[in-house]
C-alpha cells in the first residue's frame, strides 16, 4: 500500500505553527508550497517518509538526497531542508503528546530553533532556509529542549572526576547546556532556566550540568566588566577546561560580529560593550577561545 500525506493536516499545523515561532507569512508560503507539491507527489511522498524515518532516527546524512528533491521543485537544498524539517514538527508534536510534554511553552519554544537558525541561513547565504539540518536535528526529535532561556539534552561527561562530592565517570549521564540566541543572560533568567531543566528532566537531589562555550572563555575576566552578563553566566560554573587560537581566526567571531568576509578590526561594528572588547582583542592580536564548565543544582541554587 502506498504512503500518502495529507496535505490540508500539515497546512492546518504549519499556519498555525509559524506565527508563533517567529516565521515570516512569506516564507510559511514557500514552505506551503513545497508541502503541497509533496503530498501530490507519490515520488516525493515516499523520499519524505524515508527522510522523516531516518532523521528521527538520529541520521541526517542525507542532504545530497534532499538537494536532489529539492532540485526536482526547483528549491534549493537550504530552501527544501527548511520546508521538510517544518513539516516534521508535526510529527515531533505527536512525540511531545505521547510523552505528556508541555506543548505551550515547551514544544513552541524549541521549535523557535528552526526560525533563529534560518535567519543564519539567510545572513550566511542570503536564503532564508536550514543549513544547519543537523543541528535543529536536536530539537525536532525530541532530543533537546528550550526550557526558558537555554536549551538542554543529556549527554555522556566524558572524563572522570570527582565534584562537589560527586564521583563522574566518562558515561555519567549529565545535562548539557546549549545558548541560543536571544535576550540578555541576566541573573534572574539564568536561575529560572535552571529551574525548569531540573523539573523537566525530573531530577532529585543534586543534578549536574556542564557546558562548552566561547561565553566561557577564562580570558573575559581580562577584559569584559565585572558585571557583564557573560561574566555572571561564567561565574556559575567552575571552568575544567579551555582552548584558545589567535582573535583573528577564532571560529565563533560571527557570534559577536554576525557573518562578515573580513573581522580584521579596522572592519568591524563596534556598537556594543562586547564588540568593542572582542574587537580590541583582535587589534592587540590576543587570544580567543572556549571553555567546558560544571555545576551542580539542587532544584533551587548552584552548589560549587
Amino acid at each position: 500500500m502506498n504512503k500518502v500525506l495529507d496535505y490540508n493536516t500539515y497546512k492546518e499545523h504549519i499556519t498555525h505553527l509559524n506565527p508563533i515561532i517567529g516565521i515570516p507569512e512569506e516564507h510559511t508560503k514557500t514552505v506551503l508550497d513545497i508541502c503541497k507539491k509533496i503530498c501530490a507527489s507519490p515520488v516525493l511522498t515516499e523520499k519524505f517518509f524515508s527522510f522523516q524515518e531516518r532523521y528521527f532516527a538520529g541520521d541526517y546524512e542525507h542532504r545530497e538526497e534532499l538537494a536532489e528533491a529539492g532540485a526536482i521543485l526547483g528549491y534549493s537544498k537550504q530552501v527544501f531542508s527548511l520546508a521538510v524539517c517544518e513539516m516534521y514538527t508535526l510529527h515531533t508534536l505527536e512525540i511531545y503528546k505521547q510523552r505528556g510534554y508541555d506543548i505551550d511553552p515547551v514544544y513552541y519554544d524549541s521549535m523557535r530553533d528552526i526560525h533563529i537558525w534560518a535567519n543564519v541561513c539567510l545572513a550566511q547565504h542570503g536564503m532564508y532556509g536550514i543549513e544547519n539540518y543537523g543541528w535543529v536535528n536536536y530539537q525536532i526529535s525530541c532530543n533537546m529542549f528550550r526550557l526558558g532561556r537555554m536549551q538542554y539534552h543529556f549527554i555522556d561527561f566524558g572524563r572522570e572526576i570527582e565534584y562537589c562530592g560527586i564521583k563522574l565517570h566518562a558515561k555519567s549521564r549529565v545535562i548539557n547546556i546549549h545558548i541560543p540566541e536571544g535576550d540578555a543572560l541576566t541573573t534572574e533568567k539564568r536561575l529560572d532556566s535552571y529551574k525548569k531543566a531540573y523539573n523537566f528532566f525530573k531530577q532529585t537531589g543534586h543534578a549536574v550540568f556542564v557546558c562548552d562555550s566561547w561565553l566561557l572563555y577564562p580570558g573575559h575576566y581580562d577584559f569584559l566588566p565585572e558585571k557583564s552578563n557573560i561574566i555572571g553566566f561564567m561565574n556559575d560554573f567552575t571552568i575544567l577546561s579551555n582552548t584558545e587560537k589567535p582573535a583573528i581566526t577564532f571560529g565563533d567571531l560571527w557570534r559577536v560580529y554576525g557573518f562578515r568576509e573580513s573581522y580584521e578590526y579596522d572592519s568591524l561594528p563596534k556598537n556594543s560593550g562586547l564588540q568593542k572588547a572582542y574587537a580590541e582583542r583582535i587589534k592587540n592580536g590576543e587570544n580567543l577561545g572556549c571553555g567546558f564548565g560544571i555545576f551542580v543544582f539542587d532544584g533551587e541554587s548552584i552548589i560549587k
